[in-house]
């Protein structure tokens, strides 16, 4: 009699067993699905994203510059400031508020 206790029980929890299997590929199931579809929609994503990368060709452009006269010498003339800075502000500030 203990014995068939025992082959009982054993076949109640080997149900219980096969019902969480069942119900864990249930859930594997749809998570494989979620992912095929994550995966789509990345997909997608980076086909139709802009390219940030532009293709360009480095293309040289030949100039001949004549050869310098070792006498001539350039003179670089400096632009004069007759203002200070702080005036060159106020005088911004005031055209700003004026119009």
């Amino acid at each position: 009699m203990c014995g068939l206790a025992r082959i009982e029980s054993l076949k109640k929890k080997l149900q219980q067993k096969q019902l969480l299997i069942l119900q864990l590929l249930e859930k594997v199931s749809f998570l494989e699905g979620e992912n095929n579809e994550l995966q789509s929609r990345l997909d997608y994503l980076i086909e139709t994203e802009a390219k940030t990368e532009v293709e360009t060709r480095e293309i040289g452009v030949g100039c001949d510059l004549l050869p310098s006269q070792t006498g001539r010498t350039r003179e670089i003339v400096m632009p004069s400031r007759n203002y200070t800075p702080y005036t060159r502000v106020l005088e911004l500030t005031m055209k700003k508020t004026l119009t």
